[in-house]
């Protein structure tokens, strides 16, 4: 298979080979792949997806959430907990 590629991804790819992290274009493209396919694998599928995103605004929207200072608050009790054993 021949694909084309903008100039610019083109250049990108030769450096990461030129640098020395991979030993060819190939290389660059079949890793790429590789985090693509286990990134994808590792997500739920949309529409689970859509239904906890949903869920999180719906949530949000009745004011069911930790500000960061309430969520520093309770690290920090976590963290004297387990320092005491």
């Amino acid at each position: 298979m021949a694909i084309q590629l903008s100039p610019e991804l083109e250049s990108r790819i030769q450096e990461k080979v030129d640098r020395g992290y991979f030993d060819s274009a190939e290389h660059v493209i079949e890793t790429a792949l590789y985090e693509l396919e286990h990134r994808r694998l590792a997500l739920p599928p949309a529409d689970e997806l859509e239904a906890l995103l949903d869920e999180a605004e719906a949530e949000f929207a009745r004011g069911e959430f930790y500000t960061p200072e309430q969520v520093r608050e309770h690290m920090d009790r976590v963290k004297a907990e387990l320092r005491r054993g």
